[in-house]
């Protein structure tokens, strides 16, 4: 919002957050915010099949927020070509969805966790 408003266009999204209003940007702030961010839709399916493809290729588990951000990714550079590397970061780990991951993953949970 900054980089696409600056300092004005921040103190309106504070505010309107902080009173619980919706923000609607400017239409300049529109504009470049338009230009510059990309949006993606997964769905639930998508997680679902994510998490396990992600541990076959890379025998990595990520979370379901986790898979949310890479699905998000994997559009963004189909979209646009750009692969540069990037960090996406889980605020909490594999093993509080153990009961959901290790169903997508086909494994008993007791499985799952040994291996996490």
């Amino acid at each position: 919002v900054s980089d696409c408003g600056g300092t004005e266009e921040v103190k309106r999204f504070i505010s309107n957050c902080s009173d619980g209003w919706l923000y609607e940007p400017s239409e300049q702030a529109l504009k470049l915010l338009r230009k510059y961010l990309f949006v993606s839709v997964v769905s639930d399916d998508r997680i679902e099949t994510a998490i396990p493809n992600v541990f076959k290729t890379y025998d990595y588990v990520l979370q379901s927020e986790s898979a949310l951000a890479y699905c998000g990714l994997m559009d963004y550079r189909t979209k646009t070509g750009i692969t540069r590397p990037v960090v996406v970061i889980a605020d909490y780990s594999p093993a509080d969805e153990a009961d959901k991951i290790s169903g997508w993953m086909g494994m008993p949970k007791e499985d799952f966790l040994r291996m996490i």
